[in-house]
């Protein structure tokens, strides 16, 4: 594995784990503040991934990286940071770099999304204009129906299901997805630099159609 991402693989543990302030910790005080430090570590390498493809593009504006825990305090370690056009809102759909769990294997996605607590009256329609927009086999989708996530490959069936699904109210949300690959796929971080840009362009044809 990348050694810019062994901190991140070593943050997974505390996924779903409760952060409570040392001080206040009794005696999980130790194990407190080796949650705090592991959980900052594992998101600055993060971050210095994100911003060493940032610094190689000029389409988009990185925003902040997700935070190491959530408002409710527990470990949050799949980061995510999105990226947006400079007249975006922060309801618009914008396109995110994702970290990805399968199995044992750690990597990132790129999506095409947009975040529930953003939410504005507009926002679900125009995220679904990814829909408007050919697939290719180098994406696939996310839709959620009835609060359930479902997969689908990124072929022109799939497409036109999901555009009916949508239009009757089947589906309510549909994210278009492409896997930048895992970590342990890359020699160098100039490799995994490489395939992120790849991806973000080839998903950034499904970002424009949101505007």
């Amino acid at each position: 594995m990348l050694q810019e991402a062994q901190a991140i693989q070593h943050y997974l543990q505390y996924l779903g784990q409760k952060y409570i302030a040392p001080h206040k910790a009794l005696d999980e005080e130790e194990f407190m503040l080796q949650f705090k430090q592991d959980g900052g570590k594992a998101r600055n390498q993060f971050k210095k991934i994100v911003e060493a493809f940032n610094d190689q593009q000029n389409l988009l504006k990185m925003q902040r990286v997700s935070n190491w825990m959530n408002q409710a305090q527990f470990g949050t370690p799949l980061f995510y940071c999105f990226f947006r056009g400079e007249n975006d809102e922060m309801s618009y759909p914008g396109m995110a770099v994702r970290l990805y769990i399968e199995g044992q294997r750690l990597g990132l996605t790129w999506e095409v999304s947009v975040l529930e607590r953003t939410l504005a009256k507009d926002s679900l329609a125009r995220q679904r204009r990814v829909l408007t927009v050919p697939a290719n086999d180098a994406m696939y989708y996310l839709a959620f129906s009835q609060g359930e996530p479902f997969i689908y490959s990124g072929t022109e069936d799939n497409r036109i299901f999901l555009k009916k699904a949508v239009d009757v109210g089947e589906v309510r949300k549909v994210l278009v997805k492409s896997l930048i690959g895992f970590f342990d796929e890359f020699q160098t971080m100039d490799d995994l630099i490489e395939a992120i840009n790849q991806q973000f362009e080839r998903l950034f044809p499904y970002y424009l159609a949101t505007k």
